[in-house]
């Protein structure tokens, strides 16, 4: 059996092939949706169960960055839940309620966070300082063509 990763998966890669590159998510979903239309029956109901998984996600994880005076002490600057890794499973606290051990996995958390935004960040700002000579002279240049040029 197809799953649906693998579906999406297709048509993703069959649009980024097609036409000028640029499309949006809604696109993939509706080629997908037109090619596939007997999987998207057989998973609707676990479909809605992830997407409501993933906009419970969402919303805590705005929790432990909305850093909102909830704790009502002048100067603290916490968010209102704080995310902690464990071994024997992940969860997320009130601050509030938080015990010292759960501050520090949080700030672990910002850490690792910040880290590994950073090797992306120093990722992209490397593959640009290889394609600025090939590209900046010429603004219409794609990056592929840039990259046949290499």
């Amino acid at each position: 059996m197809t799953s649906l990763t693998s579906i999406l998966s297709t048509c993703a890669h069959r649009i980024l092939d097609a036409g000028d590159g640029k499309f949006t998510p809604a696109e993939v979903i509706e080629c997908a949706q037109r090619d596939y239309p007997e999987m998207f029956d057989q998973e609707r109901d676990r479909m809605a169960f992830r997407e409501a998984g993933r906009i419970v996600k969402d919303i805590l994880r705005g929790l432990t960055q909305n850093d909102s005076d909830q704790l009502a002490l002048p100067g603290f600057r916490l968010p209102s839940a704080i995310f902690v890794r464990t071994p024997d499973g992940d969860y997320y606290t009130a601050t509030r309620k938080a015990v010292w051990h759960e501050l520090k996995a949080g700030e672990e958390e910002r850490v690792r966070n910040v880290e590994a935004a950073q090797a992306k960040l120093d990722q992209f700002r490397d593959s640009m300082e290889r394609l600025q000579p090939l590209m900046e002279p010429f603004p219409e240049r794609t990056v592929e063509e840039a990259v046949e040029l290499l």
